[in-house]
């Protein structure tokens, strides 16, 4: 009897809340349930909203110290850093690689803290620093592992196997462009081959100084190595092109996802 009662007020309460959903879904979400379950909706959603705000009454003023201290000493979201190596850059080049850092930083940092966030055995499991966590979190801390993971989580969203209210398609749908551009950016870019060797312009530049001739020297050359020259610089103009345009295909692809990227 008790067990019956107590299951038949746990259902009452339950509003099948989803583990995710987009900005607009959830709004969408709140305003359904609020109207279809009004009383179930005030225990389990106001009372403790106005809760909350009574506690960070008291301990808003030391999270905003806090959090004023990281952002000007430690996770300066105000600067864009490129990752490149000290010295000259023209502009293309600092856009290509600030936006595409800010894509591994989103990864790495803000979507790997979400994963342990909110997990007691991610965080027993990562054991990351005592300074990048609760209440004393003044540095974020870096690991590409849970972010990953957490990209992966959210590519299930769309399963079928979940019930609707834990589905989130639009998300996962994110989630999936922005591993596939994280993974271009670590991973296949980086291995690209260099153009001058697939060209054979390395080669033919080895075989010119083994006859002691200067680069650029055309005067002792032969008619054929000449034409190789020649052959050897449009193909690595060729492939120079083609790596350039799909530099540019997958910058236009981050700007379009610009909007997902928020925790």
């Amino acid at each position: 009897m008790i067990k019956n009662t107590v299951k038949t007020v746990k259902n009452y309460f339950d509003l099948q809340k989803p583990w995710a959903l987009g900005w607009k879904e959830w709004d969408n979400w709140h305003a359904d349930t609020k109207s279809a379950r009004p009383f179930a909706y005030f225990v389990m959603e106001t009372i403790p909203d106005k809760y909350d705000d009574f506690v960070k009454f008291f301990t808003k003023p030391i999270n905003n110290l806090r959090y004023a201290i990281r952002v000007r000493l430690f996770d300066r979201y105000h600067v864009i850093n490129t990752g490149l190596n000290p010295g000259y850059s023209d502009c293309d080049t600092r856009m290509l690689h600030g936006m595409f850092n800010m894509l591994v930083d989103f990864v790495e940092i803000e979507r790997a803290w979400l994963h342990v966030a909110f997990s007691k055995e991610e965080r027993k499991k990562r054991k990351h620093p005592w300074w990048s966590l609760g209440w004393t979190r003044f540095k974020a801390f870096r690991d590409a592992d849970a972010g990953i993971a957490h990209l992966k989580w959210e590519m299930t969203l769309d399963s079928p196997n979940l019930s609707p209210y834990d589905q989130s398609p639009s998300q996962a749908s994110s989630a999936r462009e922005i591993w596939e551009l994280y993974h271009w950016w670590k991973v296949v870019r980086p291995t690209r081959p260099d153009p001058y060797d697939v060209s054979g312009w390395n080669e033919h530049c080895e075989s010119l100084r083994h006859r002691g001739l200067e680069l650029f020297n055309f005067e002792n050359e032969t008619i054929e190595e000449k034409l190789r020259g020649k052959e050897c610089i449009a193909r690595s103009n060729t492939i120079e092109k083609s790596y350039d345009e799909e530099d540019e295909q997958m910058l236009i692809r981050l700007v379009k996802i610009r909007k997902c990227l928020w925790t």
